[in-house]
């Protein structure tokens, strides 16, 4: 009877320990629910429910980010007190379009205090713009009450509505300046196709390729954008535009480097390098420009005088400066060519050639000694005059003509002679019998003092080379005119075109 007991007593615990939980639970899910309303509804309802924010709230609801503001998830709203939005200009109020992007700039995911930023945050909006949130301010707007945290996020109230701005792209296109500029920027668009984006109509009778439906996966870009994406949001630029005048004055200048025998070609080259170098990295002030800034992709140097910039813009992902005039170092806008020795090479006949990883000093001591380059050598190959080839794209311009090929093998004099054997090598433009440049003697070593030999790292001067007209131009590599081993040998690091402008 007393185990009967016992197990009838654990039963009645054991239910009512089930049925405190069941219940538990219910009340908990309850407790959610009430919290999920509240976070639902916690920014929406303080907004709506504050007389200094009716417009704000009446152009949530006809912008649709009420209903944004209702998803169960953080946001911060930078609201604009009805004074503030009072001041902006109707014709962005009354056009759906604008509007939508004027307050969706003014919301973001996230919760963001004024305790964060150190001493700035750069903050992506609901419209996809990026906008400066300090401490005190938000853009240029100050806060007036901030930090009021709810369920779902954080509100602050600022003084004034910010306009959403363009980003520089967006500016060049509709801003009126910089006409040619402009025309040239669009000749650089193109069309592309994404096929798993494209829908087939139909298969051409002929060819048998698809036929796709005009206007699905096709998308546009921009040769230049894909260099430097001045469209991208996430981005900081300071970008110059030209005056029509100051972008002639460019192209006077770069004109004689780009010379080809088809004026149309020389036309389109020379603008493009006008405007390849003119989106430059971060935000800089023209009020206090360092003496020299880089070009974004080609480290052009650039000594910016602002008292040639004529107009500013604050764009949304950096500043355009509309300049009149623009001063450059030349060395850095028509830069050296490297021709690398051991790469893109076509020989006179098919011969054995080596390709070595080399260190940049042989004395373990020196920091030098751990790093490396490669180079090309063929010896043995039996040939008077053998040559190497390559293709380099030069401008019409003069040039200083370097080479680095160190020889760090067969250093010691043979039995019987105080002197090594050399190897003497020369470079040619155009044709391998070109003779505008000597040879160049005992290439890639250093005869010490004490009768020894040692490699030479440095590079060797072999003379002056003018390129009459811009294109593609062989260089070729020339061996000594023997056919003895060890005498017509041909090894090379690099080859260094330096322009002369």
């Amino acid at each position: 009877m007393i185990n009967i007991f016992k197990k009838q007593h654990q039963f009645i615990m054991l239910f009512m320990a089930l049925a405190f939980m069941l219940s538990s639970c219910k009340k908990w899910d309850q407790h959610n629910e009430t919290t999920d309303i509240y976070l639902n509804q916690g920014l929406l309802k303080e907004i709506n429910g504050n007389p200094a924010l009716s417009l704000f709230s009446k152009y949530l609801a006809q912008t649709g980010y009420d209903t944004v503001l209702l998803a169960s998830k953080s946001f911060t709203v930078w609201a604009p007190d009805n004074i503030a939005l009072a001041a902006v200009d109707p014709q962005i109020l009354n056009d759906a379009v604008k509007l939508k992007a004027l307050i969706g700039n003014h919301i973001s995911n996230l919760s963001f205090y004024t305790t964060e930023p150190k001493p700035s945050l750069r903050v992506k909006m609901l419209n996809n713009k990026n906008v400066i949130f300090t401490s005190a301010k938000f853009d240029d707007a100050k806060i007036i009450i901030g930090n009021q945290s709810f369920g779902n996020g954080v509100l602050h109230i600022v003084d004034k509505a910010i306009i959403p701005q363009l980003n520089i792209w967006e500016y060049l296109n509709t801003s009126g300046t910089g006409e040619i500029q402009k025309e040239e920027l669009l000749s650089l668009n193109y069309s592309l196709r994404d096929v798993t984006k494209s829908e087939i109509i139909g298969y051409d009778q002929v060819t048998g390729n698809p036929i796709y439906k005009p206007g699905v996966g096709v998308f546009n870009w921009n040769r230049y954008l894909k260099v430097n994406d001045i469209s991208n949001e996430d981005s900081l630029y300071t970008y110059i535009i030209l005056t029509d005048q100051a972008f002639n004055d460019q192209k006077t200048k770069l004109a004689p480097y780009f010379l080809t025998d088809i004026a149309t070609i020389s036309d389109s080259l020379t603008k493009y390098n006008v405007i390849k170098d003119l989106a430059i990295k971060g935000v800089y002030d023209k009020n206090s420009l360092p003496s020299q800034i880089y070009s974004t992709k080609d480290s052009v140097i650039y000594q910016l005088d602002k008292n040639a910039i004529i107009s500013t813009y604050k764009a949304s992902n950096g500043v355009v400066f509309v300049m009149n005039r623009i001063d450059y170092d030349m060395v850095s806008k028509i830069k050296p060519v490297i021709i690398q020795g051991e790469s893109g090479y076509t020989l006179q006949a098919s011969k054995t050639v080596q390709t070595r990883t080399r260190r940049n000093s042989l004395d373990p001591t020196s920091p030098l000694y751990n790093s490396y380059f490669k180079d090309l050598l063929i010896e043995n190959h039996g040939t008077s005059g053998f040559w190497v080839k390559y293709n380099a794209t030069l401008k019409a311009v003069k040039y200083k003509v370097y080479f680095r090929a160190v020889r760090d093998f067969t250093l010691t004099p043979a039995t019987g002679k105080t002197d090594l054997d050399y190897f003497r090598t020369r470079i040619a433009f155009n044709t391998s019998a070109a003779t505008e440049l000597l040879y160049s003697e005992k290439v890639g070593v250093i005869a010490n003092s004490n009768g020894t030999f040692s490699p030479n790292y440095d590079e060797v001067y072999a003379g002056e080379y003018t390129v009459a007209k811009y294109g593609t131009m062989g260089v070729y590599l020339v061996a000594n005119t023997v056919t003895t081993n060890g005498l017509n040998s041909l090894l090379l690091d690099y080859i260094k075109l330096v322009p002369v402008p």
